[in-house]
């Protein structure tokens, strides 16, 4: 689930910057348009996406995230061995990275500018209607 937590990290660290004190406006608005992307994403990978997946996979990322990213854990909270949660949780990480885009995280990431972050924000957008509109 290496894309999975990198999107939580990335999205915790934006919203613990833009509660420190003594930020500049423009970087507070280019970090609150990074935590509002990310959080978008966060939206669709927890709701939409997950909703379109069975049950079993569905189960397994929530208890994996309920327990703080942790497969012991989890494994033992399913009753599954933990290569078998290794594996199905391998699986939804790729099919997330495939469907959002490894390089749109990447991007709103390294993105200097509110429109950088926009543009990143595109292909998931669209993504997002061809993922709607389908499902």
């Amino acid at each position: 689930m290496n894309f999975l937590i990198s999107v939580e990290r990335s999205y915790k660290r934006y919203k613990r910057l833009l509660h420190s004190k003594g930020i500049d406006r423009r970087t507070k608005l280019i970090l609150s348009e990074k935590y509002n992307a990310l959080r978008q994403i966060i939206i669709f990978l927890y709701g939409d996406f997950l909703d379109n997946t069975t049950t079993h996979n569905q189960q397994c990322v929530e208890i994996f995230q309920t327990n703080n990213f942790s497969i012991p854990e989890s494994a033992s909270d399913l009753n599954l061995p933990e290569d078998t949660l290794r594996k199905v949780l391998t699986s939804v990480d790729l099919e997330m990275m495939t469907i959002v885009g490894k390089s749109t995280i990447e991007n709103i990431n390294k993105a200097r500018t509110i429109w950088d972050i926009q543009k990143a924000m595109r292909g998931f957008n669209k993504m997002l209607n061809r993922f709607r509109y389908s499902a």
